[in-house]
């Protein structure tokens, strides 16, 4: 799936899914032989995501701002990247 985000970067993306645990949690799968800083900084601070899947059919996924968290998978060299929606503060 070729994922967009807000900032215009483009990545391949083998799947992306909000966690059934937690709703405020979007976990993809991208292909991506930069370091995992390069990456990180293009997901920070993105407003929203939107991924094309085979079909053509567009899939918007708002909220997900903050970067939670980044790893590589050391078998096929993808990385793993979880996006969060920021807790709203009380007050």
């Amino acid at each position: 799936m070729k994922t967009t985000t807000s900032k215009g970067q483009v990545f391949e993306a083998s799947r992306a899914l909000v966690s059934v645990r937690d709703s405020n949690r979007l976990m993809m799968d991208v292909m991506d032989a930069r370091s995992i800083s390069e990456v990180a900084a293009d997901f920070e601070g993105v407003e929203t995501l939107t991924q094309e899947d085979a079909q053509h059919v567009e899939h918007a996924y708002r909220g997900f701002t903050e970067l939670a968290a980044i790893s590589r998978n050391d078998s096929d060299g993808s990385l793993r990247i979880t996006m969060k929606k920021p807790k709203h503060k009380e007050g």
